[in-house]
C-alpha cells in the first residue's frame, strides 16, 4: 500500500491569503485612499466576480537562479491541491452570486424606498394642506362664536349693572334714612335724660339748709365745671358735628345719584360702604362715651347722695378724682384710630411675633398670654384666629369695651396692680406693644420684675417700642403722642430685660421705611450711613425668656 501524502490545509490556506495580499496591493495606495466609500464598493465587487478563479492563477518567482523549480514545485502543489482550490472556487463563485443577488435586491429596495419617500412627501404635503384650510376655518368659527359671546355677556352685564345700580341706590336711600332717624332719636333721648338728671338734682338742693345749700352749690358748681359740664358741652357739640356731616353727606350722595354713569356704580358703592363702616364704627364708640359719661354722672350722684346733706368725704373725693381721670380716654382712642394705623396693618405687623410663641408651646390652656396695654386688641384678635388662649388689659375703658364687643376677653386695670395680683408661674408669656415708653422708669422695673414672677419656667416676654436709633422716630414721631414719656433706646431696654432676670434675651429691630423713602442718588458709605439712621427700623422689639 503506497505511501499517504500528508498536506498541511493551513498552511497551504495561509499562502492563498498571503498572494491575495499581494494581489490587493498592487493596486496603489494613492489611488485606493482616493476612492469614495461608494466606489470602493465598486472596486471590491468588481474583483469578487473577476478573481473567483484560483486554481488558474499564472505561477511566477522573482529568483532567477532557481525561479523555474520553485514554478515547477508550485505547479506540483497546486496539483496536488485541485480539489481543495476547485472547491474554494466554487465557495468564490457562489459568494460572488450572492452578492450579485444582494446588490439586485438592496438596489431593487433602493427604489422602492425612494418612490415611498416621494409617496409619503405628497401625501404629508397634501395633509399639511389640508390642516390650514381646516384650521383656517376652525379659527373663522371661534372668531364668530367669540364675537356673540363677547355680546350676549356684555348685555347681560348691562342689564346687570343697571339692576345693582337700581337695588343699591334704594338700599343706600334707606340706609341713610334709617341712620339719620336713629341719630337725631338718640340724641334727643340723651337730651332729655341729661335735662331730667340735672333739672331733679337742682330741685332737690332748693330743699336743704343755707348752709348745706351753700356748700353743696359749691360742690355743684365744681363738679359742673369740671367733671359734668365739659362732658356734656363735647357730647352736644360732636352730635351736632355729626347731624351737619350726615346731612351734608346725604347731599352729597343725592348729587352723585344725581349723575351716576354705569362705570361708576362700584367706586361709589365701595366708597359709601366704607364712610358707613366708619359711621357705624363711630357710633358705637359714641354710644359708649354715653354709657361712660352716664357711669360718671351715676357715680357723682351716687356719692353725693351719701353725704348729703353734709359736705363730701376724702374718700369720695377721690372717688370723683378717679373717674376724672377717664374723660380724656374717648380722645385718645381718636387719637389711636388716626396715627396708629388701621387693624389689617397692625395685625400684619403682629405675625412676626407668631413663630416665638409657636415654637415655645405658648398660648395653651396651662400657656396663657397676657398683652398689657391692649388697646384695640389686634393682637388678641390674632391670637384668637391662631386658635390661641390670650386675655387683654388696659387702663381705657374705652378700648376695653370695644374688645368686649368684639368678643375679645379683655380687663381694665392698671398693668402693676393686675400682675401683683396674679399668683406665680401662672402665665406663659406677656407681651406689651408701646407701652413701656408712657411708664415712669421706677414703674417700668417693676413691669420687668412681676413679668419675670409671674412667668412659668420657658415663658417669654415681648415687649415693643419706638425706636430712637431713628433719628426722625427719635426726633419727631416719637412726641406725636403727648402721653409718652421719652424714647428708650434699645441698650437700655435690654439691660432691665437682663438685670431683672430674663434670659437669652435679644433685640428684634422692625418695621424700617420702604425703599421708595430711601436716597438713591450715588453709592457710598456717607449714604448708606444717612439712610440707616433717617430710614431704618422704626420699632423695635425686646424678647426675654424664663429659664
Amino acid at each position: 500500500m503506497p505511501e499517504t501524502l500528508e498536506i498541511d490545509v493551513e498552511q497551504l490556506m495561509e499562502r492563498i491569503r498571503d498572494s491575495q495580499g499581494k494581489h490587493r496591493s498592487e493596486v496603489p495606495l494613492s489611488k485606493s485612499d482616493t476612492l469614495t466609500p461608494e466606489s470602493q464598493k465598486l472596486v471590491d465587487f468588481s474583483f469578487l466576480q473577476s478573481e473567483y478563479d484560483i486554481q488558474h492563477v499564472p505561477l511566477t518567482s522573482h529568483r532567477k537562479v532557481i525561479g523555474r523549480f520553485i514554478v515547477v514545485a508550485k505547479n506540483i502543489l497546486r496539483q496536488l491541491l485541485t480539489p481543495v482550490l476547485e472547491r474554494q472556487a466554487a465557495l468564490n463563485m457562489a459568494n460572488a452570486r450572492v452578492a450579485s443577488y444582494l446588490r439586485e435586491q438592496v438596489e431593487g429596495g433602493r427604489q422602492q424606498q425612494t418612490a415611498a419617500l416621494e409617496s409619503l412627501r405628497a401625501s404629508i404635503l397634501e395633509q399639511q394642506t389640508a390642516l390650514e384650510s381646516f384650521r383656517a376655518s376652525i379659527l373663522e368659527q371661534q372668531t364668530a362664536a367669540l364675537e356673540s359671546l363677547r355680546a350676549s355677556i356684555l348685555e347681560q352685564q348691562t342689564a346687570a349693572l343697571e339692576s345693582l345700580r337700581a337695588a343699591i341706590l334704594e338700599q343706600q336711600t334707606a340706609a341713610l334714612e334709617n341712620l339719620q332717624t336713629v341719630i337725631l332719636e338718640q340724641v334727643q333721648a340723651w337730651r332729655r335724660l341729661t335735662e331730667r338728671r340735672f333739672g331733679g338734682l337742682e330741685q332737690m338742693m332748693s330743699r336743704f339748709h343755707q348752709r348745706t345749700r351753700t356748700e353743696w352749690e359749691m360742690v355743684l358748681t365744681h363738679l359742673r365745671t369740671e367733671e359734668i359740664r365739659p362732658i356734656v358741652v363735647e357730647t352736644e357739640r360732636r352730635l351736632a358735628e355729626w347731624e351737619i356731616a350726615l346731612q351734608r353727606t346725604r347731599t352729597e350722595w343725592e348729587m352723585v345719584l344725581t349723575h351716576l354713569r354705569t362705570e361708576e356704580i362700584r367706586p361709589i358703592v365701595v366708597e359709601t360702604e366704607r364712610r358707613l363702616a366708619e359711621w357705624e364704627k363711630a357710633l358705637a364708640r359714641l354710644k359708649t362715651d354715653y354709657i361712660l359719661q352716664e357711669r360718671r354722672v351715676t357715680v357723682l350722684l351716687e356719692e353725693a347722695r351719701k353725704r348729703l346733706p353734709e359736705p363730701l368725704s376724702p374718700d369720695q373725693l377721690q372717688t370723683i378724682h378717679e373717674e376724672g381721670k377717664h374723660v380724656l380716654e374717648a380722645l385718645y382712642v381718636s387719637f389711636e384710630d388716626q396715627f396708629r394705623g388701621t387693624r389689617e396693618d397692625i395685625k400684619e405687623r403682629f405675625q412676626i411675633y407668631l413663630p416665638l410663641l409657636e415654637q415655645a408651646g405658648l398660648g395653651t390652656d396651662s400657656m396663657p398670654v397676657l398683652d398689657v396695654g391692649c388697646g384695640r386688641g389686634e393682637w388678641l384678635e390674632l391670637l384668637r384666629e391662631k386658635g390661641l388662649r390670650a386675655q387683654g388689659l388696659d387702663l381705657n375703658r374705652v378700648l376695653v369695651e370695644d374688645c368686649k364687643r368684639q368678643g375679645l376677653m379683655a380687663v381694665e386695670g392698671e398693668v402693676i396692680a393686675y400682675l401683683s395680683s396674679l399668683p406665680a408661674n401662672s402665665l406663659g408669656a406677656v407681651t406689651g406693644f408701646h407701652i413701656v415708653e408712657h411708664l415712669p422708669f421706677d414703674v417700668l422695673v417693676r413691669l420687668f420684675d412681676e413679668t419675670v414672677r409671674v412667668l412659668k419656667p420657658g415663658g417669654v416676654a415681648i415687649f415693643e417700642t419706638p425706636n430712637p436709633a431713628n433719628v426722625l422716630v427719635g426726633s419727631h414721631n416719637f412726641y406725636l403722642d403727648p402721653s409718652h414719656r421719652n424714647p428708650l433706646p434699645s441698650a437700655t431696654l435690654e439691660f432691665i430685660a437682663e438685670a431683672r432676670g430674663l434670659c437669652q434675651v435679644e433685640i428684634m429691630e422692625l418695621h424700617p421705611y420702604p425703599l421708595s423713602s430711601r436716597v438713591k442718588d450715588g453709592d457710598s458709605e456717607i449714604i448708606d450711613r444717612f439712610n440707616a439712621y433717617f430710614y431704618g427700623p422704626q420699632d423695635y422689639a425686646v424678647v426675654g425668656r424664663k429659664v
